[in-house]
């Protein structure tokens, strides 16, 4: 409780307040001991990863997929396949003629072998969002499983 001494100084004001913080400290300790008692305890789930043991090899890739790389930019999309020739799309191009030009280009290479097709896609910074979109759709009407961002 705060408790002011009626003695007065040369001003007219009391010269000392005296406050108990006894209460306070009650209720603090009220406080934290209703929060311990009411929080429940929940045991840390962890994530397992498997690792291969250090004396595995690791074999070679049997098929290793056929790359086509797209890079995005703001006037077209340009692409080339395992670092071979560059071809150039010229934007605007709608969905649909991108997924047929992106299922001809899997028919084409992959035809003869039994490999898969992986493409990456690297945006340039000039690259509008909906063009990447655009390309993500193609990429998934043309049902080509693998792709990546570079």
């Amino acid at each position: 409780m705060a408790q002011i001494i009626e003695k007065q100084g040369r001003r007219g004001l009391p010269q000392s307040i005296i406050i108990d913080f006894t209460p306070m400290v009650d209720l603090g300790f009220l406080l934290i001991t209703f929060f311990m008692l009411t929080t429940t305890m929940i045991k840390q789930h962890e994530l397992t990863i498997s690792v291969p043991p250090n004396d595995a090899v690791i074999s070679a890739v049997k098929n290793p997929p056929t790359i086509v790389n797209m890079v995005l930019e703001q006037n077209g999309i340009s692409y080339f396949l395992n670092t071979d020739s560059l071809n150039k799309i010229v934007l605007p191009v709608s969905n649909k003629e991108l997924s047929n030009k992106l299922s001809q280009i899997k028919n084409e290479l992959l035809d003869d072998s039994k490999s898969e097709l992986a493409i990456i896609l690297i945006p340039d910074a000039t690259a509008p969002l909906h063009q990447v979109i655009n390309c993500l759709d193609a990429i998934h009407k043309a049902k080509i499983e693998k792709y990546c961002f570079k």
